[in-house]
């Protein structure tokens, strides 16, 4: 999330499942709003 934050990338959200994992698994959802879909692709 440090490196997305760099890249202007927004953070909204990050969460896990709840479920018995070990290690934990967490997701995130990432919005950065550009004209050159290669680009976002390169920096994510």
């Amino acid at each position: 999330m440090s490196v997305m934050r760099l890249f202007d990338w927004k953070v909204h959200c990050l969460y896990n499942q709840e479920t018995e994992e070990k290690p934990q698994l967490f997701f995130s959802h990432q919005l950065k709003i550009g004209n050159d879909p290669y680009e976002l692709a390169r920096e994510a």
